[in-house]
């Protein structure tokens, strides 16, 4: 008798990924159709410990997580079912949204992405609020995983029991969406200003760029993202923006991965918050770039507008990898995170703005404690000295409890076992990494 199929977990792949012309102004490898075959094996593999699995498997014109299958028919589970998902091919970029989409009407409760940023955002976009399981094998692999495919498996397997997946294993990164004459256009890391006779060239200079928009700057990322990286590191999990402003004869001078072996010293002018509520404008002429591909043009006296927006739903197998951690009771609810992390994020930026001039961590503020803080439930937070400004209060207040949920912060802090460290910090810069640490432990 088969096995009851609890989670159907989509596979697609883009054949063209990790061969575009980029390669030859660089050091990075060619990701053949046999790599991609043997992600997907190591992937499958490491999916062993899971049960009452079904892999959907998006044909693409190298028939990629087909192949991989085949050749471990020997090895598989009498419980993990494999089906392929066809669609018509165009043998474009297009492919990858079909793909998408005809994986969530074949009932995909997750899909497994193979290719570079250009793929998962294709991906990202036809797959509305289902998970995205990101494997880097393209040029620009920011936005995907780097880690071994087995490993991924592996967490993935851990994920997929029996209930939801856990809230501490999923985040929500923003993503950047550009409106203009040609409709809109979203990207997952970055979207470029640069000159606009660049349309058509693949981004591997930084000379030519005068803005960028970010949505993460990791300090192990290569590529554009690069930028802000080396500068002021914003990881992915905050769900925030940056802007910077690109100047030849800027005195900041950050040297930048653009790709392997290939390093640029970059003027860095201005750095500054992307405001969800406040659209960025671009005047042409000059050509826009997303996740490092330039797709579109504006001509002298078109504008676009750049608006930083939550993007999909990201697993995190880091999450979910080593010893499994003791239960605290209840999963805490996705929101809870959201919740921390936003209130951090408006506390922080509002006391640098007010106290700390132009540090925006403000890691020498000091933090003056209320006992009374740890019964209140997670709205405004009186461990912050905010003013006088009643409108300070609201919005911190309104960007919590809006989530909806009854916790409060000892609660919180308590299923992390940072109780004792969080009475302890005596500076905003020490709380605000506490709290991070307490929503990774969620």
């Amino acid at each position: 008798m088969a096995a009851e199929i609890r989670w159907r977990v989509g596979l697609i792949a883009n054949p063209e990924s990790g061969k575009d012309v980029r390669r030859l102004a660089a050091e990075a490898q060619v990701v053949s159709t046999a790599d991609k075959i043997a992600a997907v094996r190591k992937l499958v593999v490491g999916l062993t410990p899971a049960r009452g699995l079904q892999l959907l498997a998006a044909v693409d014109d190298q028939d990629i997580p087909g192949r991989a299958w085949r050749s471990l028919r020997e090895a598989r589970r009498p419980d993990l079912s494999f089906e392929s998902v066809s669609y018509p091919l165009t043998h474009s970029p297009d492919d990858t949204v079909s793909g998408t989409r005809a994986l969530v009407a074949a009932g995909a409760d997750l899909v497994v992405s193979l290719g570079g940023d250009g793929t998962h955002r294709l991906v990202a976009e036809a797959l509305g609020q289902r998970p995205l399981i990101p494997i880097s094998s393209g040029t620009n692999n920011t936005f995907g995983l780097a880690l071994d495919p087995t490993l991924i498996g592996l967490a993935l397997a851990r994920a997929l029991q029996p209930g939801p997946i856990p809230a501490r294993a999923l985040f929500c990164p923003g993503r950047l969406r550009v409106a203009g004459p040609f409709g809109t256009l979203a990207a997952l890391v970055d979207v470029a200003v640069l000159p606009w006779q660049e349309r058509g060239k693949a981004v591997w200079d930084a000379a030519s760029l005068s803005t960028l928009f970010l949505t993460q700057g990791e300090p192990t990322a290569l590529g554009l993202s690069s930028l802000l990286g080396q500068a002021e590191a914003l990881p992915a999990r905050r769900g925030e923006g940056r802007v910077v402003v690109v100047d030849p004869q800027a005195a900041r001078r950050v040297w930048c991965p653009l790709s392997p072996g290939l390093l640029a010293q970059v003027g860095v002018a201005e750095i500054r918050r992307l405001d969800p509520a406040v659209p960025e404008t671009v005047f042409g002429p000059a050509t826009l770039a997303f996740d490092g591909e330039p797709l579109v043009s504006l001509a002298p006296g078109e504008e676009a507008t750049v608006s930083l927006e939550e993007g999909p739903w990201v697993f995190d197998p880091l999450a979910l990898l080593g010893p499994a951690q003791p239960s605290s009771g209840a999963e805490a609810p996705a929101a809870l995170r959201q919740a921390l992390e936003e209130s951090l994020i408006s506390v922080i930026g509002r006391l640098s703005a007010e106290a700390a001039s132009d540090s925006l961590y403000g890691d020498e503020i000091p933090l003056a404690t209320a006992e009374e803080v740890w019964q209140r439930p997670i709205a405004f937070d009186p461990r912050f000295d905010l003013g006088p400004d009643p409108a300070v209060v609201d919005e911190l207040s309104g960007a919590i409890t809006r989530l909806g949920h009854p916790l409060n912060l000892r609660g919180c802090v308590a299923a992390a076992g940072l109780v004792q460290a969080v009475e302890e910090a005596e500076t905003v810069g020490r709380f605000r990494d506490l709290l991070l640490e307490a929503a990774s432990r969620l």
